[in-house]
């Protein structure tokens, strides 16, 4: 299934060697066997969106084709469909737009006062497993990943970025004050498309400009600058999304989504 959408294209482009990708032809098969419980690492990836009636099909495909798993999680290519059988069964709709950016630096601001910006070392990625939970935990109950199976997930992580940084084909950055990591950005490339990943700011240091400050740097580092096109996903709900606008990021695509934490008895 050759798949045209920039925001799914980008999710799968960005899976360390730990996910696997099937194409089954009208789906794609994603799978992440150390961690069954991570959802959008365990998923199916449909050609268009659901029709009437697809709720019995999709949820036997997903059992028959990840039975380790006790989720369901579907995404596709193309518009809503017909959600309305899913979410009366307890799915949820993940809406995400997809915006992206001709490269090229943001414009010129000063850094907030002793703030630093500079690539992760070794010892920052334990900084950044932290952030990455403390999020998690903020999210609603019925929404986030069990927390135990997260924070393996996380670690899982941190290993397949640091192996992506040396395989010359992502960079992390990071912004301090001080010794304490504060915001954190990555970048992930194929060819000349690049997609940022895990945009993320620890909660206790939200609203204060290094986000910007951070995402400002990266855009103008060696490494953005040699690319042709960047992609973010942001949530359409969340502040962030008005600053990807701001540094110069447009509007390309919605992506859509369903889960369900639990499967259907």
């Amino acid at each position: 299934m050759k798949l045209r959408s920039l925001g799914y294209r980008t999710d799968l482009m960005v899976r360390g060697q730990e996910t696997a990708v099937e194409d089954r032809g009208d789906l794609l098969l994603v799978r992440t066997p150390s961690n069954p419980d991570f959802r959008w690492g365990n998923f199916l990836l449909f050609g268009g969106p659901p029709a009437a009636g697809d709720l019995p099909r999709w949820t036997a495909l997903f059992r028959q084709n990840l039975p380790g798993c006790r989720h369901y999680a579907f995404g596709w290519e193309g518009g809503a469909g017909q959600v309305g059988e899913f979410l009366a069964n307890g799915f949820r709709l993940i809406l995400s737009d997809v915006l992206v950016r001709a490269a090229g630096p943001a414009p010129a601001r000063e850094l907030p006062v002793g703030l630093r910006l500079k690539p992760f070392r070794r010892r920052d990625w334990r900084a950044w497993a932290e952030v990455e939970l403390l999020e998690e935990r903020e999210r609603p109950e019925g929404e986030r990943e069990e927390l135990t199976s997260f924070a393996r997930y996380t670690e899982q992580r941190c290993a397949e970025r640091q192996e992506l940084i040396r395989s010359g084909r992502a960079q992390w950055w990071g912004a301090f004050l001080g010794e304490q990591l504060v915001s954190s950005a990555g970048l992930v490339w194929e060819g000349k498309l690049g997609r940022f990943q895990h945009v993320a700011t620890h909660p206790d240091y939200r609203r204060r400009g290094f986000c910007r400050a951070l995402l400002s740097g990266v855009l103008g580092s060696e490494e953005a600058l040699a690319l042709e096109q960047l992609v973010i996903v942001a949530d359409p709900h969340y502040h962030a999304a008005a600053l990807y606008l701001q540094l110069g990021f447009v509007p390309a695509e919605q992506q859509y989504g369903l889960e369900r934490t639990k499967q259907l008895p």
